[in-house]
């Protein structure tokens, strides 16, 4: 998640929507667009086998356009997917997706 923040510091300067959004982006001051998209991204990453076409309309209603809400779903997929990969085969995050060295090296776990 620390790596993730440092991307989101580098785009936005506003500390405390920084971490209201590291917390729970619930209680972050958010326009509605951007929060109807964060309900897509959550619901697609944890249950989408609920998901319905009300969740693309309500994408929609907040002016995002087909083209959109198909790229936002193909990311959403994607980071869930690769996510998936690497904790399905014991994969450890890069030393500076951990805080650690901006090196960029691959910290997999000694066998």
């Amino acid at each position: 998640m620390e790596g993730h923040a440092k991307d989101l510091r580098a785009e936005v300067d506003d500390p405390e929507l920084i971490r209201a959004l590291k917390e729970d982006w619930r209680s972050a001051t958010l326009d509605d667009p951007t929060k109807a998209l964060l309900v897509y991204a959550e619901k697609l990453s944890l249950t989408p086998g609920e998901m319905t076409s009300a969740d693309v309309d309500q994408l929609r209603a907040q002016g995002f356009t087909d083209r959109d809400i198909t790229d936002a779903a193909h990311n959403i997929a994607f980071f869930s997917y690769i996510n998936r990969m690497g904790e399905g085969l014991g994969v450890s995050l890069e030393l500076f997706m951990r805080g650690g060295s901006e090196g960029g090296t691959s910290c997999q776990s000694p066998d």
